[in-house]
């Protein structure tokens, strides 16, 4: 299925024109739940890179995607075993690397929590101490293992790939530029994933959103940088005066509550959007630590207030 239409607001972050004039080619297609944009400026065969990017979206939802019923996240699930594709397996090895780095903040096996939480909240509930616990207990006696190209998934945990496997994708699609050595770009993977090329040679202007209300919390000039964005803008309940969101820490099998939106920027996609989502679950002295130890850029809000913000992205500020 594709979309015609450019969604231009992502959760927390907005695009703005510089104001030099361009030849922009802009091509849109719908993957991995999400609209992706690609606006290349001044860039010979747009149209076949964007081609590209687009089977690199698709590859990466059929791969990862739990429903997908030819897909091999939803095929472990229910056979526990499968042979299967290189990259998949590449992806699951990263997936587990990011798991360890971060202390099991990004756990790519609470698929069955997640469910349970979706459902609950839909039906304006919360989950029961009980049903929880179950599920964290679930997920901690289960496991992965990789023999060549066959995976194994021990214990009754499902594997959800959902914190990882679009920035790897984007990270995959940047691969995939930076190997044409086009420069002039900027690739959206809707809510969560962005690389900021260049607008010819100029910055783009980005705004963060605010999560509760409209407006921007900060507007930021910047280039050849990508970011990832975990936010419960989109997808949270207000349960008896308490904010509950799809946004689980691990460690508890809770929504985590620390922060209402956190975007990190680096370099690497697959990288920051496993960051972000782990850091999201921290506390705030954690999610320090973690940055500083890695020398990432990060905002983040509490409220529609910014609770933290560090010096480098202050830097990127426009008047």
């Amino acid at each position: 299925m594709k979309k015609r239409i450019f969604f231009i607001v992502v959760c927390c972050l907005f695009l703005f024109s510089c104001t030099k004039t361009l030849h922009k080619e802009e091509f849109v297609f719908y993957a991995m739940d999400t609209t992706v944009s690609v606006s290349f400026y001044d860039v010979e065969n747009a149209q076949e890179h964007a081609k590209e990017i687009e089977n690199i979206f698709l590859k990466y939802h059929r791969i990862s995607d739990m429903y997908q019923e030819t897909g091999e996240v939803y095929l472990l699930n229910r056979n526990r075993q499968i042979e299967a594709s290189a990259d998949f397996v590449k992806l699951l090895e990263f997936s587990l690397e990011m798991q360890r780095e971060t202390n099991g903040y990004f756990n790519p096996l609470i698929g069955g929590l997640s469910e349970k939480w979706k459902a609950a909240l839909k039906e304006k509930r919360a989950l029961s101490d009980e049903e929880v616990q179950n599920e964290v207990r679930i997920y901690n006696e289960s496991s992965i293992e990789i023999r060549g190209n066959e995976v194994f998934l021990s214990g009754d945990a499902l594997l959800d790939l959902g914190g990882v496997a679009k920035g790897y994708a984007t990270q995959k699609a940047n691969e995939y530029l930076e190997s044409q050595k086009i420069t002039s770009v900027l690739l959206n993977a809707g809510r969560s994933n962005i690389v900021l090329k260049e607008k010819g040679t100029e910055e783009f202007r980005v705004g963060l959103n605010q999560v509760f209300s409209d407006g921007y919390f900060r507007i930021l000039k910047m280039k050849n940088i990508s970011l990832a964005t975990s936010s419960i803008k989109e997808q949270y309940e207000n349960i008896d005066g308490r904010i509950y969101s799809h946004l689980l820490n691990p460690k508890t099998g809770y929504p985590s509550t620390t922060m209402d939106s956190v975007s990190v920027f680096g370099a690497d996609s697959g990288k920051l959007d496993a960051y972000s989502t782990a850091m999201f679950a921290m506390s705030l002295d954690e999610a320090i630590r973690f940055a500083e130890e890695r020398n990432l850029w990060w905002i983040a809000t509490k409220e529609d207030r910014i609770l933290y913000e560090s010096e480098e992205v202050k830097t990127y500020e426009t008047d």
